[in-house]
Parts: structure tokens; C-alpha cells; sequence
């Protein structure tokens, strides 16, 4: 008996390693259908070029794939070409049947990139399709509300997700006020008094979105974004003149706020850079005979532009360096300045010239010049650095110029006089501050 159970015990083993080895070569696929694995990848398919294309989408289609172990399709997109798809946009497509699908979200006058893939059920990935590229079109714009503000508006801003703007207002004498905007409800829905201030002027924010840096009054007001509530405040008329308002920017790396102030010698303009974390003066650059008092910080935070009104000339400044690198010749009356996204180039707007300068900033030099009509006091760049979006003095249609082919290729109407013009990150809607008639006037693409 005791031979009978060894002899039993054996035999179970022998059957439990042929099932082992067995099932190690199959499996059983969602249909329940046995299938050996494979190390061998699926076939890649043909991807066709996009169509159905508009502003904000474009349709992607492809041969079937005949793998007999299909999973899926996984499609990858972005705007460079031969892109890495680590780190890229995907659809996942379940459905073998399903050859085509619509890809939304997109930014208009922006060229994408696309690549498929096949996936079977034991993980392997086929090699890469044909990658297809196809560019987005301008689409249509349209004044789609109108908000009504409590008081003058002086400049705003968007909080870091954009479900707010902050607005701020204009009370001589009185006390100001900032007031924010749900981007959502369209409707005010907070009131920040900053004390005696006579006067509430541009602002940034913190590149973490906690902290807004407004200038108000005799000083700069920081205010702690996720409460609404003032934190520090610090005074600067007492050495020196900032003016009514100037414009400041933000360097993240070195952790500062630049903004330009007058040593009342009348022969130059200061510079200054303040700590992100205390508002203590740290540093300065001294401009001699220059009047500008405005200040844009490239993308890539390794330029500055200074630039005001009344001059023909901007200033190129080495943010790591604190030095002037170069003085460059623009158009009269510079009042605006954007950057290309990624920091390359400079558009400066000049209100009374019939040109807008392009200077590349490694170079330090203008290199082109985007045909204007001498009557311009303002602009924003698109998201992708695709488009200008200008605004007059005093009519009330905004022009939209192309940066690839520098010359108008829209216009939108009945927006009214315009003191400031901000865009959202998807680059479909427009935020147009009107000082004139106490309102924000909103512009979306439609379809």
C-alpha cells in the first residue's frame, strides 16, 4: 500500500509538469480560443493622411489590421516631427473593426504629428506606421459675452488653471481694488481690497500660481491666490519714483521680480530685482539715457527686453549676466512686446510705425519686419507662437497675423476700444479689456 501511494504521488507530479509546460506555450484569448505565445510583434498598418480638418480637430484613418492576435491601436500625436511617444498625446482604439477616429483638442494653426501602433494580447508592439502630418486652420472668431465691470479697469491677469482673471482697478484718491472673474460663470466672484493704495496696477504671478504681485500705490502688494488675502506689502517711494505703472515680469530661476524705477537723476532708469520671497532688493542694473520703464521676461528666462513709450530703441539684457547685451533700433513708439514660445524670437510692437520688429534674441539682432498699419497699441501671441493677435487705438476690430507667413489673415468685429488683450492656453478664446466702457469682452472660435 505504502509503494501503491508513492507510485500515485509520482504520477500526479509527471501530470502536473506536462500541464505546466503545456500551458506555458498557450493561453486562452477574451474569445476563449487556445493560442500559442509568440515573441514575434504585429504587422505595423498604413496610416492615411488627416481629414475633416478644422480649427480645433482633424480625422485620423488606417488599413485594418489582420493580426490574428489583435488587441489594439494605440495612436500617438504632438507638434514636432519624428516625435518620442513616451511622452506624447495617445488613443487607445479597442475595436479591430475600427479604422478611423476623431482627434479633438487641438490648437488652431498648429501643425501635428501622428503615428500608430498595433498591440496584440501578449504585449507585443508592432514597429511604427507611416507618420502623417497635417496643420489645424485659423477657424472663425466671434464676441460671444460681454461682462460688465464694477469699476475702471486697469490690467488683468489669469490665475494659473485660468479659472479666474484677475482684474485690476483704477480709484484715485480712493482705495483700490482688485476683482476677480470666474472664466467659467462669467461673473465677479471676489473683491480684494488693497488698502490705501490710490491705485491697483499691472501684475504677475508666482511661477507656482500661490503668489500675485500687484503694483499698487507707493509699492508692490503680494497676495496669497488660494485665500485671496494680502500677505506683505512693501513700500518703494521712498528712494525712488516707479512711476504711475509700470510693468514687472518674473525670473523663476533666479527667483525675482524685475521691475524698472527712476533714481530722479533724469539720466537714467534702474532696473531692480526683488526676492520672490521676502521683497528684499537684491540686485540692479542701472540704463543710462533711457526711458524705458517696461520689461518682458523671454520664455526660457535667458533674456529680458526693456521698452516704453516715446523711445524708437528696446534694450536686450542678459537676466543671468545683469547686463545690457545690446541696444537695438525699432519702430517708433514700442508698447508691446511677446516672445515666440520657445524664447527664440521677440515681436515688438511699434504703435506708430507701420511695422512690428522680429528680433532674434541669440543673435541680438532685428532680422525681419511684420507688415502693421502704424495704428496699433497692443497685442497677444497664440498659445503656439502661430499667430499675432493686434488690437487698435481706437476702432474696434482685432487683426490676426500669421508669424509663418507675416501677413493678415483675419479680422474680428464689433469688439469696441481694447486696452488689453489675453488669450487662453488652448488658444480658442479671447479675453479683450476695455477701459472705456467699464467691461471684458469675450471672443471664442466656433465652429
Amino acid at each position: 500500500m505504502k509503494n501503491y501511494h508513492l507510485f500515485s504521488t509520482f504520477s500526479i507530479l509527471i501530470i502536473l509538469v506536462i500541464q505546466v509546460i503545456w500551458f506555458s506555450g498557450c493561453s486562452m484569448d477574451d474569445f476563449g480560443t487556445d493560442h500559442e505565445y509568440s515573441d514575434s510583434p504585429p504587422q505595423p498598418v498604413i496610416l492615411n493622411q488627416p481629414s475633416e480638418i478644422n480649427d480645433g480637430s482633424m480625422t485620423l484613418s488606417w488599413k485594418k489590421s489582420e493580426d490574428t492576435k489583435f488587441y489594439l491601436y494605440l495612436l500617438y500625436y504632438a507638434t514636432s516631427e519624428g516625435f518620442d511617444t513616451t511622452s506624447t498625446e495617445r488613443i487607445r482604439i479597442l475595436d479591430r473593426n475600427k479604422t478611423e477616429v476623431k482627434v479633438d483638442g487641438l490648437i488652431p494653426v498648429n501643425m501635428y504629428f501622428f503615428k500608430l501602433f498595433v498591440v496584440d494580447r501578449d504585449g507585443n508592439k508592432s514597429s511604427s506606421s507611416n507618420e502623417v502630418n497635417s496643420e489645424t486652420t485659423l477657424g472663425s472668431w466671434q464676441v460671444v459675452s460681454r461682462i460688465p465691470l464694477p469699476a475702471e479697469p486697469n490690467y488683468m491677469i489669469f490665475n494659473q488653471n485660468q479659472t479666474a482673471i484677475y482684474i485690476s482697478s483704477e480709484y484715485r484718491g480712493s482705495r483700490a481694488r482688485l476683482y476677480k472673474l470666474s472664466t467659467i460663470s462669467h461673473s465677479i466672484i471676489h473683491t480684494i481690497d488693497i488698502g490705501n493704495n490710490t491705485y491697483a496696477g499691472s501684475m504677475v504671478l508666482s511661477p507656482d500660481g500661490q503668489d500675485l504681485f500687484v503694483r499698487g500705490g507707493p509699492g508692490i502688494v503680494r497676495i496669497f491666490t488660494p485665500t485671496d488675502m494680502i500677505i506683505d506689502q512693501v513700500e518703494l517711494y521712498n528712494s525712488y519714483f516707479f512711476g504711475y505703472s509700470p510693468f514687472m515680469d518674473i525670473s523663476e530661476k533666479s527667483n525675482t521680480l524685475l521691475i524698472f524705477a527712476d533714481p530722479f537723476d533724469g539720466f537714467s532708469m534702474n532696473l531692480f530685482r526683488f526676492s520672490l520671497y521676502d521683497l528684499q532688493l537684491e540686485d540692479s542694473l542701472s540704463i543710462d539715457n533711457s526711458n524705458n520703464d517696461i520689461i518682458a521676461v523671454s520664455p526660457d528666462e535667458e533674456f529680458a527686453v526693456a521698452y516704453g513709450y516715446y523711445e524708437n530703441e528696446i534694450q536686450l539684457i542678459s537676466i543671468s549676466l545683469n547686463s545690457v547685451l545690446k541696444t537695438l533700433k525699432v519702430g517708433n513708439d514700442p508698447s508691446h512686446v511677446e516672445f515666440s514660445p520657445d524664447g527664440r524670437l521677440a515681436y515688438v510692437l511699434n504703435s506708430y510705425s507701420s511695422y512690428i520688429s522680429v528680433i532674434d534674441l541669440r543673435n541680438h539682432a532685428v532680422t525681419n519686419e511684420i507688415p502693421s498699419d502704424g495704428n496699433r497699441s497692443g497685442m497677444c501671441i497664440s498659445p503656439n507662437g502661430a499667430l499675432l493677435f493686434l488690437f487698435p487705438r481706437r476702432s474696434g476690430k482685432i487683426s490676426v497675423i500669421s508669424t509663418a507667413t507675416m501677413k493678415f489673415e483675419a479680422e474680428i468685429e464689433g469688439i469696441g476700444y481694447i486696452s488689453q488683450l489675453i488669450i487662453t492656453s488652448d488658444g480658442r478664446t479671447l479675453y479683450a479689456l476695455s477701459r472705456s466702457s467699464y467691461e471684458i469682452v469675450v471672443i471664442q472660435l466656433v465652429e
